[in-house]
């Protein structure tokens, strides 16, 4: 999903009162301050700009459905809160499993260990080539 990394600068949103948004994050952090004048030029009953810019520029269509829905500033911020922090957990979860990986790659199970030792001592004693 990446909703928390800058988009590429033709993508960043551009606010009604010229502030610039390069990613999600920047997106909730803004709203906390938004000026009601610049929410309501974004987010009308007929159209919800942030919603739009999520589905166009981060491919994220369930959250940008949803985003759809709101109208309130609280209503956004809090469903964009609830993505980063799924996101958040996703990727941490993702470099667990990569340390672990990694972990097993330095260091081998044991009982792994165990056979190649076995295999090895037994092609030593038959005096025979052995494929790990």
């Amino acid at each position: 999903m990446n909703i928390d990394k800058d988009t590429k600068p033709e993508n960043y949103f551009f606010l009604a009162d010229g502030k610039v948004i390069k990613n999600v994050v920047e997106l909730t952090e803004v709203l906390n301050d938004m000026p009601s004048w610049v929410f309501e030029h974004h987010v009308t009953k007929d159209k919800n700009d942030f919603s739009n810019w999520i589905r166009d520029v981060y491919l994220e269509g369930e959250l940008a459905k949803n985003l759809a829905k709101k109208k309130r500033i609280k209503q956004i911020k809090a469903t964009l809160e609830k993505a980063l922090r799924k996101e958040i957990k996703k990727k941490r979860k993702l470099e667990k499993i990569l340390r672990k990986e990694e972990s097993k790659k330095i260091n081998p199970p044991k009982k792994k260990i165990k056979i190649l030792k076995l295999l090895k001592n037994n092609n030593d004693k038959n005096n025979r080539d052995y494929i790990l």
